[in-house]
């Protein structure tokens, strides 16, 4: 607890206590702590220090009159935790008692401000996307001809991965699996994923992680190991037209996974260095590796990372011309062509430009391939 001199109507201290959800908790190192009051507005600036820096957490203000016996303050219309807070930057949260009809005017007053760690489960969490109609396809104007003719699209209610699939869940299912390629079925034989001392690699008998990566998003695997991976599990990968309704939160026009026309590298991890459609500006410009899963904010049904980060197998089968079948011929659910040489990436990679990264944007892999900067999520009905 630090106190601070007496200002105003009130005398401030702060506690920041940091806890792990379902853990123990950490030591916690607090810094730059200060307590400020301007006529009736109260301004509080904490940085979390424990953890790893990425960490995400999700905070509360606690007030106490008492000196800290009790806190039976729990102030709700404060600025500054309507989101996540990273750990290891400095955050400020505002707060005007009046404008709750809060009086205080004991000078016995300690705030708290209590940082709940956001965990990744080994376990794929699930958000529900509720079914419906929208316009698929480049509205805006600026995408290739692929992305054309915008055509209606009719979905039933699914649920959608809140995360690309990580390092430690695909481990882990590579471990109780217990083969390098798909064991059965018409893909029997084909590769899971290719080794990378960056990511996921064989030592001994047993799949390891490299130690700080367990949260970043699965790469360097293959379609059919993306594939497998959701079967034994009752997944499945997402369709290309599930993934785009998601990505523009059931179906509105946006071109970036951030709810906005305008790309932000604070917002989304892309190669903003040279970036023709971004009219923000920011120190970091150009991150050149995967981030852990979570560290961006989501979009508006809570899902992460859908620009940017790693791209994300589909299920569909590419066609350039696919759309042009849609438009003339319309279906509930389209799953993609019947077959091809090449399976849809969406979602770009943090080597993209932000045009590559937008959510109508459309690339593709051969199944049997991957790139150090593509990766999943799963779907389950």
């Amino acid at each position: 607890m630090l106190t601070h001199p007496c200002i105003s109507f009130l005398r401030a201290a702060l506690v920041l206590a940091l806890s792990l959800i379902g853990s123990v908790s950490r030591a916690q190192v607090v810094q730059g702590i200060t307590v400020e009051q301007s006529d009736d507005t109260v301004k509080i600036h904490y940085t979390v220090n424990a953890g790893r820096p990425g960490d995400l957490c999700k905070a509360e203000l606690l007030v106490s009159t008492d000196g800290g016996l009790t806190f039976n303050i729990r102030p709700k219309m404060t600025k500054g935790l309507d989101r996540t807070v990273r750990v290891g930057m400095p955050h400020e949260i505002i707060w005007v008692p009046l404008a709750e009809n809060i009086e205080i005017n004991s000078d016995n007053v300690v705030f708290k401000v209590v940082a709940d760690l956001l965990k990744i489960s080994d376990e794929v969490e699930f958000v529900r996307v509720q079914g419906g109609e929208f316009p698929m396809g480049d509205y805006g104007g600026i995408g290739q001809p692929d992305e054309l003719p915008i055509h209606s699209v009719t979905l039933s209610s699914y649920e959608l991965g809140m995360y690309e699939v990580t390092n430690q869940q695909f481990c882990k299912f590579l471990n109780e699996y217990r083969s390098p390629v798909v064991k059965t079925g018409e893909f029997s034989g084909e590769p899971l994923l290719f080794e990378s001392e960056g990511g996921i690699h064989m030592n001994g008998v047993t799949w390891t992680v490299k130690q700080g990566l367990e949260d970043c998003p699965v790469c360097n695997v293959t379609w059919f190991g993306a594939n497998e991976f959701c079967r034994v599990k009752g997944f499945r990968l997402p369709t290309e037209a599930e993934w785009e309704y998601a990505a523009r939160v059931q179906g509105k026009k946006v071109q970036f996974a951030n709810g906005k026309d305008l790309a932000d590298p604070e917002d989304m991890n892309y190669d903003a260095s040279n970036d023709t459609l971004n009219a923000t500006f920011s120190e970091v410009r150009n991150r050149g590796a995967i981030t852990r899963v979570g560290i961006f904010p989501p979009n508006g049904l809570g899902l992460y990372d859908m620009s940017g980060n790693a791209w994300e197998w589909c299920q569909d089968w590419y066609n350039s011309e696919y759309y042009a079948s849609l438009f003339a011929d319309a279906k509930p659910d389209p799953a993609g062509p019947w077959f091809g040489n090449y399976k849809v990436i969406r979602g770009g990679g943090y080597g993209n430009n932000a045009h590559g990264i937008r959510t109508t944007g459309r690339s593709f892999m051969h199944p049997g391939r991957s790139n150090p900067d593509i990766g999943f999520r799963a779907v389950r009905k």
